[in-house]
Parts: C-alpha cells; sequence; structure tokens
C-alpha cells in the first residue's frame, strides 16, 4: 500500500502503531532475563490451557481458598505484543492463587525476584497499550502523535528515576527511549505532524521549541498564501468580463498580504497566550521537552 501511494504520488504517513509495536518488540527482546522470564510465563500459560484438569484445580484455588472470582490465564500471541502485556497482567492479577498451584505441582516457579520484575514491566509497558488504543481509535488525529510520544517518553523517564527502577531497568528503558528518539525523533519535521499539532486547538504549540515554532508558522502562512493566489487566479480566469477589467489582482494580492498580517498577528497572540502557559508550568516545574 506504501509503495502504491508513492507511485501515485500521493502523500502518505507511516503507521505510527507498527513502529511503536517495533519500539515495545525491542524492549521485551532486549534484556536476556527479562526474555526468560517471559518464556518462563508462556510455559506457565501453555500449561493451564493444555490441560482441562489444571484449570479447574486453579479455579477452584481462587473461588474456595481465596474468595475470588475464578480467571483463566491467558496465552500470548507472538504476532501482537499487546498479548505479552494482557498475559502478565494476568499472571500478577492471580499471583496467589499460582503460588498455591505451584506449590503442589511441577510447573515453573516464579520467585519473589521476579514477580517484582514482572511487576516493573507491566508499568513499563502500560502506556505502550494506552497510546496504542489511542492510535487505533477510528476518531484519532495525526495531531495526537506527537504529544502521545512526548507524553511515553515523559512517562518512562519518571520510572527510570524512581527508587525501585534498578540497573537492568534503567538501561532497558533508556535502551527503549533511544529507539523512539530514533523512529520518531523527527516528527516535527514532517508538515503533517507539525501542522495538524499546531491546528489543534488542544496542543497548539506546547511541544515545539522556537524553531520548529517558526518554520510550522511560516509554512502555514505560505499555505494560505498559496490558497488565496490559487483562487484568486481560478476567479480571473473563470471570469467573461473584458480585458481590461481584469486587473483586479492587485487588489487580490493587497486582501491577500492583509490576511497574511491578520494570521501572523494571530499566531501571536497564540504564542504569547503560550508562552504565559508555559511560564507557569515552569513555576510549578511542569516543564514539558520540545522539539
Amino acid at each position: 500500500m506504501v509503495r502504491a501511494m508513492r507511485l501515485a504520488d500521493i502523500p502518505d504517513i507511516t503507521c505510527n502503531v507498527h513502529q511503536l509495536q517495533i519500539c515495545v518488540r525491542h524492549m521485551l527482546d532486549y534484556d536476556e532475563d527479562v526474555k526468560s522470564l517471559i518464556g518462563k510465563c508462556k510455559k506457565i500459560c501453555t500449561h493451564f490451557n493444555h490441560s482441562q484438569i489444571a484449570q479447574s484445580e486453579l479455579h477452584k484455588i481462587q473461588s474456595e481458598q481465596l474468595n475470588q472470582q475464578p480467571l483463566c490465564l491467558l496465552q500470548e500471541c507472538n504476532t501482537r505484543w499487546s498479548s505479552t502485556f494482557y498475559m502478565i497482567e494476568r499472571m500478577i492479577q492471580i499471583q496467589d492463587s499460582l503460588c498455591l498451584y505451584a506449590s503442589k505441582h511441577n510447573i515453573p516457579q516464579i520467585s519473589p525476584q521476579e514477580w517484582q520484575q514482572l511487576k516493573k514491566l507491566i508499568t513499563l509497558l502500560h502506556p505502550f497499550e494506552e497510546i496504542t488504543r489511542e492510535m487505533s481509535g477510528s476518531s484519532t488525529s495525526i495531531s495526537s502523535v506527537i504529544p502521545l510520544i512526548h507524553t511515553l517518553k515523559h512517562t518512562l523517564q519518571i520510572e527510570n528515576n524512581k527508587p525501585d527502577t534498578n540497573e537492568k531497568f534503567k538501561d532497558l528503558i533508556k535502551s527503549t527511549i533511544d529507539q523512539l528518539n530514533s523512529r520518531f525523533g523527527e516528527l516535527h519535521l514532517n508538515n503533517f505532524y507539525s501542522i495538524a499539532t499546531y491546528l489543534d486547538p488542544r496542543y497548539k504549540t506546547k511541544f515545539f521549541n522556537e524553531v520548529t515554532k517558526e518554520n510550522v508558522e511560516s509554512e502555514i502562512i505560505t499555505m494560505l498564501g498559496d490558497v488565496g493566489e490559487s483562487s484568486d487566479t481560478n476567479e480571473a480566469e473563470g471570469t467573461s468580463s473584458p480585458v481590461a477589467k481584469r486587473a483586479r489582482l492587485p487588489e487580490g494580492n493587497e486582501a491577500t498580504t492583509s490576511t497574511r498580517d491578520n494570521i501572523t498577528s494571530i499566531l501571536s497572540d497564540i504564542l504569547m497566550s503560550s508562552d504565559e502557559d508555559d511560564d507557569h508550568a515552569s513555576a510549578n516545574g511542569n516543564v514539558v521537552d520540545k522539539f
């Protein structure tokens, strides 16, 4: 499909959900210990999914011994990273019943330290899962991509600074952020994304530095100028008036110039308003990284 769009000379954008999936896969495969732990989780899930007797006993433990709603384990699907997230999330939900079952049966054991690692991994994967659902929504616009990626990196950085994040996960987070920067770091150079974000009243210039902001403004003004000139040209070509009366282009140019000045003024007002908001945010310690 991408090749078809390019052959037809139709502008297209990359599938951001796919790019995000590649980043998550990199995270899950980056550390051998984490990869091995996920493999252990798969074996445990396979044990229950292949045995109705084992499932029934697990449900009995949940309902009779722990007074919980019986829940089944979820098997991972290799083609969907989110299934790994849901698999681990469910295992954490029924951790107590799994430990009780494992104490009586020969299945892979998950140590207390490994349970902590799984919980940390879920914490890291959760924002990816949320953003994937957000980007996959039918009403999602590309104006949300830059803000969402910023939020994702900011969330990972917060997790990196927590005292319970060990060096292994710090390294994992750093590598994941590098992947995000590699795949999404130049979105602001793409006019589709930058202009859409700029024109979205929710975001405006909150995620742009001064250079990017000026470039986007200049591009928008140029586009509006081209539209105005094209409109004047079409009007001139479509009229049946005598040639002498076609000399209205200067008026059209003056109108276009006036429109440009007005747009520049509006953009300046928006920037001033944004600067005030940013100053207020900085005073409260809420600083957003910008392109």
